[in-house]
Formats: structure tokens, sequence, C-alpha cells
């Protein structure tokens, strides 16, 4: 008796599964959060120095990755959003709390800006180049650090445009009741 042996076809692995899976969890890190790890006391007491912060890079548009470039933008900062951007220098990341949002209300008297019932002591050129608007240009914003003694901010280097915004913290957790203890 003859007999057709029987056909064994190839068997079925995880392994491309699990690397298309790996794959796309990196691509979406990169895409939608970024962790980043403050550096400087600008923003104490809400976010201390050492501490990791999570950054949703998509908050305001999307990005092309591994850009600096918008392929699209949704939405513009808000007041009291912590935001990350990209420096004057054009090299640092900084972390500070929009003070004032675009088309906000501005008064501006010698150094001083007052906006939403709060007063900032501008530096000299910055007073200067507020001085010719009676609100936030649209597309910018007015950053400060919540620690004012210590921050470099919009006070110093004036407003930020929306376009070197790179994204809104989402998590920044706080330290436990051991880690307090031990400052």
């Amino acid at each position: 008796m003859i007999t057709r042996a029987a056909k064994k076809g190839p068997t079925w692995t995880p392994l491309p599964a699990i690397l298309v899976a790996v794959a796309l969890a990196i691509l979406l890190g990169v895409i939608l959060f970024e962790p980043i790890s403050v550096d400087g006391a600008s923003m104490e007491p809400v976010i201390e120095r050492g501490r990791t912060v999570i950054v949703l890079r998509v908050a305001y548009g999307l990005r092309l990755p591994f850009s600096k470039r918008y392929l699209m933008q949704w939405k513009s900062p808000e007041r009291d959003a912590i935001i990350v951007f990209i420096a004057p220098d054009g090299q640092q990341r900084l972390m500070k709390r929009v003070a004032v949002a675009a088309d906000e209300s501005i008064q501006i008297h010698g150094d001083k800006m007052t906006a939403n019932n709060n007063s900032f002591l501008l530096d000299t050129n910055t007073a200067r180049e507020l001085s010719r608007h009676e609100k936030i240009p649209a597309g910018f914003v007015f950053v400060v650090g919540d620690n004012l003694p210590v921050s470099r901010d919009s006070r110093h280097f004036g407003v930020v445009p929306h376009s070197k915004v790179l994204g809104r913290v989402i998590l920044a957790p706080q330290p436990g009741p051991h880690e307090r203890d031990e400052q």
C-alpha cells in the first residue's frame, strides 16, 4: 500500500510579530511621548531637579520624526500648561509654564508687564519688544519658571514661537515620603 506523506507546513513563530510590536512601540514612543530629565531648579517646587517627566510630543501638532519641523499643528499652548521648547540659543530644551497665551491682553509700563492679574519685571529689550503690542502676538506664548528668582525665561528672552514648542508635560512624578525625608 502506498501512502502519501503528510505535508508539513512551516510552523508559525511569534518572532516577527514580536519584532513588529517592539518597532511600533519604539516608533510611537519617539513620536508621541518623550521622557525628559529635569536638570535645573526653575520649576521647583512643582517639578524638582533630577525628576524625569513625560512630555506629550503631539499635544500641539505632529512633527516629522527626529525633526523639529511640524507636519501639522492643531492646537496652541494654553495658559498654565507646562511646556518644553527649544531655547532661543537653538541648543537647549527648556521647561517653563505658559503665563500668558497667544492673544491674551498685556499692559507694559516701563520694564513692567501686567497680564492675567500678574506682574513681571522684564529685561529692557523684552519690554521694548512687547511694548509694541496690546496682546501676546498670535503664534507666541510668554513663559516663566515657577521658581521666578532663578528662572531664565520670557522675562529675559521674550516670547516663544509655537514652532519652537516640543510638547506639553503630562506626567511629573512627585517624590515619595521617603525621598522627602532624605532631602
